[in-house]
């Protein structure tokens, strides 16, 4: 006798993809449709940007013409969306942080409310990858805004390189940028060239600027004597100078330390840090601290292999 054939055995149906608001779609009757489900727009109330993201992952194998044009157009929705949201910060905050934020193409949207504020005190675009021509776009956003109460600006950590560093001694001597106080380019790859930048910008009569940061940058001794025959002017209004890790060396100390002695010098901080200054840069630095027209209150000489002697 025959056997009988094998059962068949139905498998169960697969489960239908679910949105994040909890809705199925069923894609085996509406294919074409299905890029529907993409949509923010379908979400209604709930349409906030976050829950549409996480709606418009598409589970699905295969992506249909209509679903790449509505993935791009999505995309650029969330990029507007972005600047916008960059730009009403500007516009309306006193002190706004940018912290490893910005992509490319948002520079530009920040440059233009920039360029628009009349609120905005201080900013922070650390670790944004700037290069020197975003930071020109920055410097001329800053010269354009006559109504502009920025004080403090923070570009640490850009890579803005010299070529950058003189567009903002442009801005920073500009009548328009009279009210900067505060300039923090640590960590951006500048050399001699750009202190020699800085420091002419430093003794025009427009710049305001009194506290400047310069620390982990490749100033050596030269770019040291650019900024001491700066601080030694009458016309600069600096304070404060933050000089760690740029391998100045007692050359460069000897270069400041002399310029301490000037009357018109109005440095009162001055740091050191790690720049192998050695016992000649001590020497320099004993020989002028009694002067009488020395006014420094605040010497940071850590991480100099210093003897005790």
């Amino acid at each position: 006798a025959t056997s009988p054939p094998p059962r068949r055995v139905q498998q169960p149906p697969l489960p239908l993809p679910v949105s994040a608001s909890g809705r199925r779609y069923d894609i085996r009757k509406t294919p074409g449709r299905s890029h529907q489900a993409l949509t923010p727009t379908l979400l209604g109330p709930e349409g906030s940007l976050k829950h549409s993201i996480a709606c418009c992952r598409c589970p699905f194998p295969f992506v249909t013409l209509e679903m790449a044009l509505e993935k791009e157009r999505f995309r650029q929705w969330l990029e507007d969306t972005r600047r916008e949201e960059f730009e009403g910060r500007i516009l309306t905050g006193e002190v706004v942080s940018f912290r490893d934020e910005l992509l490319d193409g948002d520079i530009s949207a920040v440059a233009n409310a920039l360029a628009r504020t009349t609120t905005l005190t201080a900013v922070t675009f650390q670790e944004n990858q700037l290069g020197s021509d975003k930071t020109k776009l920055i410097a001329d956003a800053l010269q354009s805004n006559a109504n502009s109460i920025l004080q403090a600006l923070d570009l640490s950590q850009n890579d803005i390189g010299n070529e950058g560093v003189m567009h903002l001694a442009d801005a920073i001597s500009h009548p328009n940028c009279c009210k900067l106080r505060t300039l923090n380019l640590c960590h951006n790859r500048i050399g001699r060239r750009g202190a020699m930048h800085l420091a002419q910008a430093l003794r025009r009569s427009t710049s305001q600027l009194q506290v400047l940061h310069l620390g982990a940058n490749r100033i050596r001794a030269k770019g040291a004597g650019y900024l001491a025959r700066a601080i030694s002017h009458s016309g600069c209004k600096l304070k404060d100078l933050k000089l760690y890790s740029n391998a100045i060396g007692s050359d460069g100390v000897k270069h400041l330390a002399n310029a301490l002695r000037y009357s018109g010098c109005k440095l009162q901080r001055i740091g050191f840090s790690d720049n192998n200054i050695g016992e000649d840069g001590i020497k320099h630095l004993a020989n002028v601290l009694h002067h009488s027209n020395c006014k420094l209150k605040t010497l940071d000489l850590s991480s100099n292999d210093i003897g005790a002697d």
